[in-house]
């Protein structure tokens, strides 16, 4: 009897992990926001953590800079002048959470985040970094040294984003866009041809929304991938082995290429 009953409690208790762990899956992490588990899924031993929120008022036009970011950055938009900034931060110790903290200039017209406060004091220590903002529409956004993906929503200025270890995601922006150095996929709708696109060395797959009505003049150039297209009247000619160039409407506003080790796909914003 006692044996009988030792068997149905292990069955029970492996029936109860079974439906925990298919929960655990069911639930996910929005696309739009890594959680920071997500970031320090590789090492269990993260578990001391601190978050902090803060809120500054941002002039149209202001420039926000983001500096060294060891984990992943999402940027929503919206038609606000307050910046929202969630800073998440996990490491194996308390001692290790004195490292890596953020460094936090702000103004109306500039607002700056550097992850890399301490750096040389905290050489050999790992913290994981988690940036969550929400931003007004109306600023240029700059992006350097993150590893993990950036993605940011709709943007009335500029973006420039460089040395992403992960892909890089711009849902629109209506300004300049520059993206340099990616290891990882690209994606950026342009709502308008403000200012033209530059994307080098990039590490994967490239796909680029353009407006209607839109005239630009296409330059690829060291592509190890394909360059596609499904916009009607689109001109895409292959030069050689590994450059490309092409035409929408009539010309004009530059979108160039360099080095880039997957395709390109031009696509209308939206589609």
């Amino acid at each position: 009897m006692k044996r009988t009953v030792l068997i149905g409690s292990l069955l029970l208790a492996a029936a109860s992990f079974a439906i925990a762990a298919t929960n655990a899956r069911g639930a996910g992490t929005s696309l739009n926001r890594p959680t920071t588990s997500a970031v320090a899924i590789a090492d269990d031993n993260f578990d001391e953590r601190d978050s902090s929120r803060q809120t500054y008022a941002l002039s149209p036009g202001a420039s926000v800079d983001i500096n060294s970011v060891s984990g992943h950055v999402t940027i929503e938009t919206a038609a606000t002048d307050q910046a929202e900034v969630e800073i998440i931060r996990t490491a194996r110790t308390r001692g290790d959470l004195e490292c890596r903290k953020f460094k936090i200039e702000a103004s109306a017209n500039r607002l700056r985040l550097d992850g890399n406060e301490n750096r040389e004091r905290c050489h050999n220590v790992q913290v994981n970094q988690t940036l969550n903002l929400r931003l007004p529409r109306r600023v240029n956004l700059d992006v350097k040294s993150v590893s993990g993906d950036v993605r940011v929503g709709e943007l009335e200025g500029t973006a420039h984003l460089s040395s992403i270890s992960g892909s890089a995601i711009i849902a629109r922006v209506a300004g300049e866009a520059t993206l340099t150095s990616v290891s990882g996929r690209v994606s950026v709708n342009l709502s308008r041809l403000g200012g033209g696109v530059r994307v080098n060395s990039v590490s994967g797959n490239v796909e680029v929304g353009l407006p209607e009505g839109a005239n630009a003049d296409i330059s690829v150039r060291s592509i190890s991938g394909n360059v596609t297209t499904d916009i009607s009247g689109m001109s895409l000619q292959k030069t050689d082995g590994s450059n490309y160039d092409g035409r929408v409407g009539s010309g004009g506003t530059p979108l160039t290429f360099n080095s880039i080790s997957g395709n390109v796909r031009f696509h209308r914003t939206g589609e």
